[in-house]
């Protein structure tokens, strides 16, 4: 009984809805990745640093004067001004290219472009794991594998996490690792038992760990934890009442208060996990630190060996020197860079904001913090844009947390499911097969010869809106759109290429059949709009 047990286990897990989702999304972002094109120069320093950690087992580069991103450091040596967490993460994908480059690739360069082509291959999997991501926290949240597939769809085809895939910059490791330690926060507060409890804060806290080791600006984000950190020591009542005295309503959890809620307020306290909420808070975020702590200690001694000082991350002479209301208009309105034009599935979000706040009440803290800390602290910084790169690159890692609040739209409106569907999911896969198709160094570095001054020539003005040139490229047949991949591509031998694509789609194909399999044979729970919202439990595992 036992091991049929264990089988069927294992058998909901090969035909579940998530493991397909991150197969597929890995299928369809391999079709569309940038094998053909080298890294822009943040991906070119981080690759470097990924050889060098491999190779030589240390992380001093050449100075190179065409990527400033080199600075000079400690001992007259250069190193890479960004985070080790990117570089560090390729050095498996590195070296399992380099030990089997002679098994894929022509004899005359394979030991140069194998090991380049599998490096590729971590940000696929990582915004395909965020994908899986936001099933899990989709499902969990509305209790439905049917939402939860729907905005794993939303998230990984209607928004710039797709365009992200297909290059070396850091965004897709962030993202995942800082939704990984959110969803794993979620749990821990889902989770009774104390052990249980503080072993998900653990792994929550080297999760975000490892997210500053990929990027140091990530420390902006902590806030935002540590208050959902103490949103879910108490009990609802509790936690909810000074929030919505500020907010003048006077609800709990959406449903209003009444008896029933008033002797659950009296019975939750006694459960001893509630009874210190203070002490367990600390000890949760004792937890956290643990997790954490090997992490930061690695990130403070790569500090050290390059500058000789373990609070100096190498932006020296980079700060915010933006007035804010500039980063924040190009950010969410300019028609170069707004993430709503480059993400329109977004659009839903403003409706869906209310809504995810009344059922989901810490969990909308949380991604709202995050969000908003985010555009507040790119709004001042010097290169908001991001430099060259599709959309607003450093708005990505937002992306999930904003598509979550979606699943209210999907569950309780109709009209909104038909205007979500028909309307501005096609409309997202448009304008991302813009940011697919062509390579999008191609016109920015047209538009302004390689000089960072010059960007805002096609940020502000329309008629020079990256959308619109990409647009035209498609329109012409542009010679620097996809195309299958051939061994001149990227040095494949052709053994390996003729089979290379082939297997992708059949692997796209099947996934798409079980992922639509999972969504028709779900059963979703369906909530009118003028049903009360349902009363949240943080303390109870579902």
């Amino acid at each position: 009984m036992a091991l049929r047990r264990l089988l069927l286990k294992i058998l909901k897990i090969i035909t579940g809805a998530g493991l397909w989702l991150f197969l597929g999304a890995i299928a369809i972002y391999a079709l569309t990745g940038a094998y053909y094109s080298n890294f822009i120069s943040d991906g070119d320093v981080m690759y470097a640093t990924t050889v060098a950690i491999a190779n030589h087992g240390t992380v001093v580069l050449q100075p190179n004067p065409g990527q400033p991103q080199i600075v000079a450091g400690r001992g007259g040596r250069y190193y890479s001004k960004y985070g080790l967490g990117q570089s560090l993460a390729a050095v498996p994908f590195f070296n399992l290219g380099r030990d089997n480059a002679f098994t894929y690739g022509l004899d005359y360069n394979a030991l140069d472009v194998i090991p380049f082509f599998f490096v590729r291959f971590l940000p696929i999997l990582a915004t395909a794991a965020t994908v899986w991501l936001v099933y899990l926290w989709g499902k969990l949240l509305y209790a439905s594998v049917k939402i939860g597939i729907a905005l794993a769809v939303l998230y990984g085809l209607g928004t710039s996490a797709w365009p992200y895939s297909r290059f070396f910059f850091s965004e897709p490791l962030f993202t995942l690792c800082i939704l990984g330690a959110a969803f794993v926060f979620v749990l821990a507060g889902r989770t009774q038992n104390q052990w249980g409890r503080r072993g998900w804060l653990v792994g929550g806290g080297a999760l975000l760990g490892y997210a500053l080791l990929v990027r140091v600006s990530g420390v902006a984000l902590l806030p935002a934890f540590v208050v959902y950190l103490w949103l879910i020591q108490k009990p609802a009542i509790e936690v909810r009442r000074p929030l919505l005295q500020f907010f003048g309503k006077s609800k709990i959890w959406g449903r209003n208060v009444n008896q029933k809620s008033k002797q659950a307020a009296v019975a939750l306290p006694n459960n001893p996990l509630w009874q210190s909420p203070l002490k367990n808070f600390l000890l949760d975020g004792l937890a956290v630190t643990l997790g954490a702590l090997p992490i930061l200690l690695l990130l403070l001694w790569y500090n050290y060996v390059r500058f000789g000082s373990i609070f100096n991350n190498g932006y020296d002479g980079e700060g915010f020197t933006t007035p804010p209301w500039e980063g924040f208009y190009g950010l969410l309105f300019s028609p170069g860079k707004s993430v709503f034009l480059y993400s329109p599935i977004l659009i839903g979000v403003i409706w869906a904001a209310r809504g995810f706040w009344k059922r989901f009440q810490p969990e909308a803290i949380l991604c709202g913090l995050v969000i908003a800390t985010t555009i507040v602290y790119y709004s001042a910084w010097w290169a908001w844009w991001g430099g060259s790169s599709w959309g607003p690159r450093f708005l990505v890692p937002c992306l999930p947390f904003a598509v979550l609040a979606l699943g209210v739209l999907l569950q309780r409106s109709r009209k909104w499911v038909g205007i979500i569907w028909l309307v501005l999911f096609p409309l997202s896969i448009f304008v991302q097969m813009l940011g697919v198709a062509p390579d999008f160094n191609v016109y920015t570095n047209a538009v302004t010869h390689g000089n960072p001054a010059l960007d805002h020539l096609y940020i502000f003005d329309l008629d020079k809106s990256p959308l619109l040139a990409h647009l035209k490229m498609l329109r012409h047949g542009d010679l620097y759109t996809i195309r299958s991949l051939t061994p001149g591509q990227v040095g494949l031998n052709v053994d390996t290429a003729q089979y290379f694509s082939p297997t992708i789609i059949v692997l796209a194909v099947i996934s798409a059949v079980l992922i639509c399999y999972n969504y028709l044979v779900s059963r979703t729970q369906s909530i009118s709009s003028k049903q009360p919202d349902l009363i949240y439990e943080p303390a109870t595992l579902r």
